[in-house]
């Protein structure tokens, strides 16, 4: 396993084996992390990431078709599954075409199904992320406001 360093070589930033550390520029970074959608382990990687980086930016690989991920829990997936129903099934085909209808619909089951046996929903990874920085950025102003 490869480990990446920051500027100093005493400070571990990840162990990740999925971390691909790129030099920008005026001697900026811009750490790349490859992860899986159902994996407690990528969610740990991107957290303790951040957590140890500190970064002035997080960019997020994510279509706005798919932004909605960001709000989802395990609980929402499993009741959007259950509550799914021939009428609803309809109105994405309306709203749609009856092949993104259909793969909605099937997508819908796949990931409530697959969430509901491993208790870890879809695009965690994501989640955690957006999360972090939002946990960061307000420290950053708590401790701008307090000081």
């Amino acid at each position: 396993m490869s480990e990446v360093y920051q500027e100093n070589p005493n400070e571990t930033v990840s162990s990740s084996t999925n971390l691909f550390v790129l030099d920008g520029p005026l001697n900026g970074k811009v750490y790349l992390i490859g992860t899986a959608h159902f994996s407690l382990e990528s969610q740990r990687e991107v957290k303790n990431l951040i957590q140890n980086v500190k970064p002035n930016r997080v960019v997020l690989e994510l279509c706005q078709a798919r932004s909605g991920i960001l709000n989802l829990d395990e609980e929402t997936i499993i009741k959007d599954a259950k509550d799914m129903n021939y009428s609803k099934l309809r109105k994405l085909i309306k709203e749609t075409s009856i092949a993104h209808g259909l793969l909605q619909y099937l997508m819908v089951n796949l990931y409530a199904k697959v969430t509901e046996e491993l208790g870890i929903a879809p695009g965690g990874e994501f989640r955690v992320a957006n999360n972090e920085v939002v946990l960061f950025l307000f420290f950053k102003i708590s401790n701008t406001v307090l000081n």
